[in-house]
């Protein structure tokens, strides 16, 4: 008498162990190309953190690139600043010594190498810019003030300015406006703007009193000793 077994044709018999094995490489083929598929589908995710890592570096290296801008920007302030006081000790104004009537931007020098070094420009008969370097003493910094005033001297509605940079880094550190109010034949002085960087005082005034720096150093880079 024949019997049905599930999956097996009439008038065969299996014994148990073939059977098993024959149900062990279908269950193991079957896992293996889901494996296979699973690897497949992984392959974008795979890729996408391959991109997303040059990416980061890539990142990393435009970083660098404009640190390095912004480092030699800082050092070209700093040599122009060092460029302007070269220029304040090397420039002899008056000369000759004795000679009043002189036509040329630059109208003093005056040298002196334990105190301060002045040196006076004016670009017209409406504004002087006049540079100390002062410096150091003790704990007093190196400095660098740059003065704008005008040329008439004192007159009602005129301000003068001042503007000083410590260890010559190129970032004003005080910065002063005086406005002259009152009769014209009595004017007064009144200090309408003042900023200091340590203290965090004025610093709305910080943009304003850069703005003067960065124009004095290149008045004088381009008009002290005409």
């Amino acid at each position: 008498m024949q019997t049905l077994t599930a999956g097996i044709p009439f008038g065969r018999q299996y014994s148990a162990p073939v059977f098993g094995a024959v149900s062990d490489m279908f269950f193991h083929s079957k896992v293996q190309g889901l494996g296979n598929r699973a690897g497949f589908a992984a392959l974008p995710f795979r890729f996408m953190g391959g991109v997303h890592h040059m990416i980061k570096t890539l990142a990393c290296a435009c970083a660098l690139v404009i640190g390095a801008g912004l480092t030699s920007a800082t050092a070209a302030e700093r040599e122009q600043v060092r460029m302007v006081i070269n220029l304040m000790s090397g420039v002899k104004m008056p000369y000759p010594e004795n000679q009043r009537n002189i036509v040329a931007h630059t109208e003093r020098v005056h040298l002196d190498t334990s105190g301060a070094t002045v040196a006076c420009l004016r670009l017209d008969d409406k504004i002087r810019w006049c540079y100390e370097h002062i410096a150091p003493v003790g704990n007093r910094a190196e400095m660098l003030r740059i003065r704008k005033e005008p040329v008439p001297g004192p007159l009602v509605g005129q301000p003068y300015q001042y503007v000083d940079d410590f260890d010559l880094d190129g970032t004003i550190d005080i910065g002063s406006t005086t406005t002259l109010e009152g009769e014209p034949y009595a004017p007064v002085g009144r200090i309408s703007q003042f900023f200091y960087r340590a203290a965090n005082r004025g610093d709305q005034f910080r943009g304003d009193f850069q703005a003067l720096y960065d124009e004095g150093i290149q008045v004088a880079l381009k008009y002290l000793g005409e």
